[in-house]
């Protein structure tokens, strides 16, 4: 039994089929293209957008540590003003370091400010310097004790307020993005 099979009609006779298969491919290739491109673009911004988070994390743990700091250091100068007494070198106060000392570490360290990372560098620098000539002479101990009245006024005055900006930005850009901090 023979089957019955419509007539076929060549392809140069039919130009339609031909157009409408190229514009199909043709539409395929664009929409590959255009939601490759749009996924491309989200990753990229989800990638900005976890370092914006990640960066306003190590600020804000950078900036609770060095407000700790001043405090630590506006206190012990204060005790040591009214008693007189010698500093002697183990006695110095103890600052809290382990965010700044892992600061070079940290993938967002140079996504600060300037006015952050350089005055940040700056007091440690300086704390440090002072703390290892020690306090033991009266001269020195002054000398000790107005630096860490001046750092601990630098923090609370030039470096917290830096902090409250640079976070405040980091926030508004984090929200428009979509993502709440806590």
């Amino acid at each position: 039994m023979a089957v019955n099979r419509p007539p076929t009609v060549p392809l140069r006779k039919n130009p339609e089929f031909i157009v409408s298969q190229i514009l199909m491919v043709a539409a395929t290739i664009i929409g590959v293209y255009l939601a490759a491109n749009e996924g491309f673009k989200k990753a990229i911004q989800f990638q900005l957008l976890d370092a914006d988070r990640t960066a306003y994390r190590h600020m804000v743990a950078l900036r609770n540590e060095m407000a700790f700091n001043a405090q630590t250091l506006s206190e012990f100068s204060k005790e040591y003003r009214e008693s007189g007494a010698t500093i002697h070198d183990q006695f110095l106060p103890g600052l809290r370091t382990f965010v700044w000392d892992s600061s070079s570490e940290h993938p967002s360290v140079f996504d600060m400010p300037d006015e952050v990372l350089g005055g940040a560098t700056t007091i440690y620098d300086t704390l440090r310097a002072q703390m290892e000539r020690g306090g033991r002479s009266p001269d020195r101990r002054r000398e000790l004790l107005n630096a860490f009245d001046e750092e601990s006024a630098r923090i609370e005055t030039e470096m917290l307020p830096a902090f409250k900006r640079t976070l405040s930005e980091l926030t508004e850009r984090l929200e428009e993005g979509g993502i709440r901090l806590e």
